[in-house]
């Protein structure tokens, strides 16, 4: 269904306000992704540049899941072609056992996924854990997450949008 890979824009104002465009279902799917990928790089920035340098914050635990594929999405059902809720129904709910064994784990339904949420955010096994998680098991992100110049500029960006500066905060800031 990706018609346009997620990315991170040179222009980040492209993230709060995209341009229009008449593809709305690719580019509705982009942006959903593009938001992910978005988050993974700002998640990655803050663990590496400052709660890991920080003593006074290097106890903050911070982790961005890939909850997987979820075949009973709503973003399958919702403003979306009724193709689209007609394959989710037909399709990707019965053959499911099928999909799994061709694809892997990470093609599931929604209520599982949720349980992982949960489990990351309250298992203690997972309290000094940073970073990236596909479904409980420690990943590595996308290159494009990983990009330290990405990670930089959409930090730097997200402070200016917030109207965050070293006068209005105990957070330190460092070089943005």
């Amino acid at each position: 269904m990706e018609r346009y890979p997620p990315t991170i824009p040179d222009d980040l104002e492209l993230l709060v306000k995209p341009s229009v465009d008449a593809d709305k279902q690719g580019r509705g799917y982009q942006r959903h992704a593009t938001t992910k990928l978005a988050i993974t790089t700002w998640i990655s920035w803050l663990v590496a540049y400052l709660l890991q340098k920080d003593p006074n914050l290097n106890k903050i635990t911070v982790v961005a899941i890939n909850p997987g594929g979820l075949i009973d999405s709503r973003a399958l059902r919702t403003n979306t072609p009724m193709s689209m809720a007609v394959m989710q129904t037909l399709v990707l709910k019965p053959l499911l056992p099928l999909l799994r064994f061709l694809m892997g784990p990470t093609i599931r339904p929604a209520a599982p996924a949720g349980v992982d949420v949960v489990d990351i955010a309250l298992d203690p096994k997972f309290a000094a854990e940073r970073g990236f998680f596909t479904l409980l098991q420690k990943d590595e992100s996308s290159p494009e997450s990983r990009d330290e110049q990405t990670q930089s500029r959409l930090w730097t960006q997200t402070l200016t949008w917030v109207k965050i500066n070293k006068d209005n905060t105990l957070i330190p800031l460092g070089d943005t």
